[in-house]
């Protein structure tokens, strides 16, 4: 099958948007905060068959609360796709992909939506704000995570087709099905419509790499430690040492 229609030479519309989604991939890279805003750090791919091992397009960012919102609407057209009528979106996402009421407490109200983990650059909490906007962040030593738990988990670091097929008979499917697929693709669709690039100064301030074993100031510590202790065992055995009684020659 043509990855587009006959009559359409590549998959962008003529003023440069992407028409077609058949052939492209999304990968989510991480959760970051940029300029006080959470985002979601993605690449986008042309050739999904590659699995996001060639060169991607760029890399982008877009708010966390799009991102959710494309991310169920994938899900629900997913399910759809496969025949699940009883497919419920998850609760909490739904309800605090924008911002919504939270509790009130001590004659406070206070408000959530879903944002970056304050813990974990690949996941996801429902975070706690001061204001109706969701703009001014309710923080307790640096933290703004409520103790709500989020019931998504988004795509990070794995490479997702923005068409996903699937098993169909012609007589399931009208004569639009196939076209409204290439053209309908939620996640990356919504993702791509509300990117701002991440280039210079965004890569390298939101850049995260694991840590692995020691870092060079946990090495530093270690040694500086390591040397004390070693000083402390010496001057412990010469007190020792001082304190068991001297045998005599024979």
């Amino acid at each position: 099958d043509d990855a587009y229609p006959a009559n359409a030479a590549s998959p962008y519309a003529a003023d440069g948007s992407i028409q077609y989604w058949t052939d492209f991939a999304i990968f989510p890279k991480r959760c970051v905060n940029w300029d006080g805003v959470d985002q979601v750090k993605f690449e986008m791919y042309e050739k999904s068959y590659k699995h996001c091992s060639d060169s991607p397009m760029g890399t982008y960012m877009t708010p966390v609360s799009t991102f959710v919102n494309a991310y169920l609407n994938q899900l629900v057209s997913n399910a759809a796709d496969e025949g699940y009528e009883d497919f419920e979106v998850p609760e909490v996402a739904a309800a605090y992909a924008q911002c919504g009421q939270g509790p009130y407490l001590n004659g406070v109200q206070y408000y959530y939506q879903v944002g970056c983990s304050d813990t974990n650059p690949l996941a996801l909490a429902i975070n706690i704000y001061e204001d109706n906007a969701c703009t001014t962040p309710s923080e307790v030593d640096g933290y703004d995570d409520s103790n709500m738990q989020i019931d998504i988990t988004l795509p990070f670091q794995k490479c997702t087709p923005c068409v996903i097929w699937m098993d169909k008979n012609d007589d399931e499917v009208d004569d639009q099905y196939y076209m409204n697929k290439q053209t309908n693709a939620p996640l990356c669709s919504n993702a791509w419509a509300y990117k701002e690039e991440c280039n210079g100064k965004c890569q390298k301030k939101t850049a995260y790499s694991a840590r692995e074993g020691w870092n060079k100031a946990d090495k530093v510590l270690l040694t500086i430690l390591s040397f004390f202790w070693i000083w402390n065992v010496h001057l412990h055995n010469q007190q020792t040492n001082k304190n068991v009684p001297q045998r005599c020659p024979p």
